[in-house]
Parts: structure tokens; C-alpha cells; sequence
């Protein structure tokens, strides 16, 4: 048997650090998190847009999530996940502009469900604020 020694071993550590860092440590003020980072088929509602659907890639790193929705009042979302419920802040589409925030929970089933309230900054987007429901079922 050999033994790591050097920047063998130091890499070692450093991934076993890493391996822990999201929710693993007895730290009570740490952050744990589910992993969701997939692919998802979704379904937004709000008064302006009606109803849109498609797909939706889910990017994690850590505890820190994001992803974009396709459309006029779709956006990029940029949060934190803490167990299996996040808080995000929303930025709408270049077409509508402006920000908003909102949260959604990861269900037992893998299914997620939320909203955010914003208000677009842009014509001919609505010029109110407005509340987004959306669903992601995992594919």
C-alpha cells in the first residue's frame, strides 16, 4: 500500500472538503440542499402572459441555483436553495426588463412548484405588477 503524501494528499482534502460543503457538517448555520439539477417540463400562468410552457434546465452549484424561462415575461432566475425550499430573485426578459422575487418548494415527487411577484419595466409588457405561478415536473 502506498501513501498520499504532498499535493496528493492536499488534493484529497480539498475534495472531501468540497464533497461536504452543502449540507453534510454538524455547522447548524450551514446550508443544506436537495439536488435538482435537471432538466424539467414547465408551465408558467400570470394575468399578462396567459399561460407558457416547454422545458427548462435547472444549473446547481452548491446550494446556488438558476435557470432562464423562455418568453416575453419569462426571465433569469438566479437563487439559493435550503432544503427543499428556495428564494430567488427574478430578472424578466430584455423584452420586458425589470426584477422581482419569489420562492418555490421541491415537492416529495421531485415536482416544483412557486411564484414570484414583479413588475415589468418595458412597453408593450403589462405596466402593473404582476404574480407568476409556475410548476417544473422533472423529465
Amino acid at each position: 500500500m502506498r501513501l498520499l503524501t504532498g499535493g496528493a494528499a492536499a488534493f484529497l482534502l480539498v475534495l472531501a472538503q468540497q464533497h461536504v460543503s452543502c449540507g453534510s457538517s454538524d455547522d447548524p448555520t450551514e446550508l443544506q440542499c436537495r439536488d435538482i439539477a435537471r432538466t424539467y417540463s414547465f408551465e408558467y400562468t400570470n394575468e399578462c402572459a396567459g399561460t407558457v410552457s416547454g422545458n427548462v434546465v435547472v444549473l446547481q452549484g452548491g446550494c446556488s441555483i438558476n435557470f432562464a424561462l423562455p418568453g416575453t415575461y419569462g426571465g433569469s432566475v438566479e437563487g439559493t436553495l435550503n432544503g427543499s425550499t428556495a428564494n430567488f430573485v427574478w430578472h424578466f426578459s430584455p423584452t420586458c426588463a425589470g426584477i422581482g422575487s419569489g420562492n418555490f418548494t421541491v415537492q416529495s415527487d421531485g415536482m416544483i412548484r412557486g411564484s414570484f411577484t414583479g413588475q415589468p419595466a418595458n412597453l408593450p409588457c403589462c405596466q402593473q405588477t404582476i404574480t407568476t405561478q409556475f410548476t417544473f415536473s422533472p423529465h
